[in-house]
């Protein structure tokens, strides 16, 4: 109540803002709303930053009126930060997909702003994965698939650098674990499913501990060992026991952690429980340890040499 109370009769547009910006890394949505709307009170005309802030705590059209007139400003006020203003058009493009689906033109107001968010920057990997979500319910899947593609040219082996070499990833390639993620999401519904494995892969090296990361990795590996299994024409019965050697081991890691997180309750744990259980069930027997493999292959020379003799 106190804190509500100095915010009420604060005067001070630029303290509000300052305020506003760490109650919304506290993620105290209330009393950010409270101080942001006060300091545009105050002064409307000026500080894009609070504009955008306010609008990742609100919804629908007022969330989409307060990222309008951010941009307004931000194009005025720091016109060379390209990249926030082409994460504001991906916000933008994420509304029409989703709390403002049903408006009348919400298909082509989310085109054009997922065109000016690439157009604004077109280093920023954000922006190609919201086009690719955009791409994918338009059903343009081939352009779905060279956008996530394109996209991920951007900070993949940046990211493999960081993880295998100790090597900083550059700030305009930073992107965090969540839109990657996404982009993984993305991958699996397209069926790229050796782009799924890679990013999931290289994400579950990062967030150690949870096993939605860890269940889609092992999901990618099951349906790219089950896309070879199936297919008459591949016949690499070493590939496939390596794509299910993998996908065992993945499986059993991922039923780990649920069954930790299911302890914890932690929200989706069950259903990836469950999910991975049958997994593993569909899975069949696993196939031989790969020392095992490699034995059976050199008696197979042998007995080929024998015969040659």
């Amino acid at each position: 109540m106190q804190q509500k109370k100095v915010i009420r009769i604060c005067d001070d547009a630029t303290l509000l803002n300052e305020v506003g910006g760490i109650l919304a890394q506290a993620g105290e949505k209330s009393l950010t709303q409270k101080a942001l709307r006060r300091s545009i009170t105050l002064l409307p005309e000026k500080g894009f930053e609070k504009y955008l802030t306010l609008a990742q705590f609100c919804t629908g059209a007022e969330s989409l009126k307060f990222i309008t007139k951010g941009v307004e400003l931000l194009r005025t006020e720091a016109p060379e930060d390209k990249r926030r203003l082409s994460e504001a058009y991906c916000n933008v493009a994420e509304l029409y997909m989703t709390d403002l689906c049903q408006e009348k033109n919400a298909q082509s107001s989310c085109e054009c702003a997922v065109k000016a968010a690439l157009e604004a920057d077109r280093t920023n990997a954000g922006a190609y994965i919201v086009a690719t979500s955009f791409l994918i319910s338009s059903s343009k899947f081939d352009e779905a698939k060279k956008m996530l593609l394109d996209g991920k040219s951007l900070w993949y082996e940046k990211y493999e650098d960081l993880i295998y070499e100790k090597v900083e990833v550059p700030v305009e390639s930073k992107i965090d674990s969540e839109k990657r993620m996404n982009a993984c999401r993305y991958a699996i519904e397209l069926e790229m499913w050796d782009d799924a494995i890679q990013i999931a892969r290289q994400v579950s090296e990062e967030e150690v501990e949870d096993c939605e990361t860890r269940y889609f990795l092992a999901y990618g590996l099951f349906r790219r060992w089950k896309e070879m299994v199936e297919d008459t024409k591949f016949t690499n019965e070493d590939e496939i026991n390596d794509y299910k050697r993998d996908c065992f081991e993945e499986a059993n890691e991922t039923l780990r952690l649920a069954e930790a997180a299911v302890k914890q309750r932690e929200a989706g744990a069950k259903d990836i429980l469950n999910e991975t259980k049958q997994m593993l069930d569909d899975l069949g027997p696993p196939p031989p340890p790969e020392e095992e493999e490699d034995a059976m292959n050199e008696e197979d020379w042998e007995t080929d040499d024998e015969m040659n003799e």
